[in-house]
This record gives structure tokens, C-alpha cells and sequence, in this order.
């Protein structure tokens, strides 16, 4: 099992979501499973449910723990199973190491200055080449502390607009 932590924002999901985008693409697994977006209180039953649909699988009237032995029949993992890998993400380092005992874990952090403004430049396009644009646009960079989510939603949402709606 694989952890990546960081604080909220910070693009962790959206790097998982990445990656399994990925492994589909490049045929690297036989099935990419993802369970995206889980509370603080996680629903079990929610998150079982959610699992076993993407693997065809349907549960009746069975309890957590009986819907959790057949999801582990379909979802290999450790030792025994070579070539299947379990990513996970969390803000919080005990829940990846010692709650679900990954192996190996990420730290995601914030972007550098320079990876932050780059990243905005590359996301807002051509518009970035008006030096008025340009000001602005360092002032909504340092707004956004660095967060690639916040950098790359404002930057689309600025992306091929006036001058007024950059001043707002």
C-alpha cells in the first residue's frame, strides 16, 4: 500500500485520480478502483457499496464486515498478490502508516513561488503576455498560498476575461 498525505487543497486527490487515470490508460492493472472524497466519519456501507459497483459486484443483506471479506476477495493486496497496489491519500501521516499500514508514503506540500506562478501562467494561456494582466495576476498568485487547486480553479476561471473581471 501506497500513501500520500498533505494538507487539504493541495491536489492529492486529484494526483490519485491521475494516477488511476493512468494505470487505465497504460493497461497497468486489470482494474482501477476508486473510493474519492471520504468524510472525517466515513460511512462504511457508502464507501463498500461505492467499491463493489465499480467490481460489478452487488451486496444483499449483509453486515460491514461480511461486505468487507467479499470486496477483499476481489481486491487483492500484500504479499500474495504481486502487481496490485492500493493508493491511498489522508491528511494525516497515522492513518496512512499505522491506521492502514502503508509501506511507503508521499509528502505533497505546498508549491515553490516559481512553481506557483508557473503554474498559473500555463493555466491562464496567453492572456498572462498583457503586463497589466501581469500585476494583477502576481497579487492572485500570492492570494492563492501556493495551493495548486486554488492556483489552477482561479486561473480557469480568469482564463480570456477582461481587465475589470481580473481587477475583482
Amino acid at each position: 500500500m501506497i500513501g500520500v498525505r498533505g494538507m487539504g487543497s493541495l491536489g492529492k486527490t486529484t494526483l490519485a485520480n491521475q494516477v488511476a487515470k493512468k494505470a487505465e490508460e497504460v493497461k497497468l492493472f486489470d482494474k482501477v478502483v476508486m473510493a474519492s472524497n471520504i468524510s472525517p466519519t466515513p460511512n462504511a456501507a457508502k464507501i463498500q457499496e461505492e467499491i463493489a459497483g465499480m467490481l460489478g459486484l452487488r451486496f444483499g443483506r449483509e453486515g460491514e464486515a461480511e461486505r468487507a471479506v467479499r470486496l477483499c476477495t476481489r481486491i487483492p493486496y500484500g504479499e500474495v498478490h504481486k502487481g496490485c497496489e492500493v493508493l491511498l491519500t489522508s491528511r494525516d501521516l497515522g492513518v496512512l502508516s499505522k491506521g492502514m499500514g502503508t509501506e511507503k508514503d508521499f509528502f505533497v506540500q505546498h508549491l515553490s513561488e516559481w512553481k506557483s506562478w508557473s503554474l498559473f501562467k500555463k493555466t491562464a494561456g496567453d492572456v498572462m503576455k498583457t503586463p497589466e494582466l501581469q500585476a494583477i495576476a502576481v497579487e492572485v498568485v500570492e492570494e492563492c498560498e501556493s495551493l495548486p487547486v486554488a492556483l489552477v480553479t482561479i486561473a480557469e476561471a480568469l482564463k480570456d476575461k477582461s481587465v475589470a473581471i481580473w481587477k475583482n
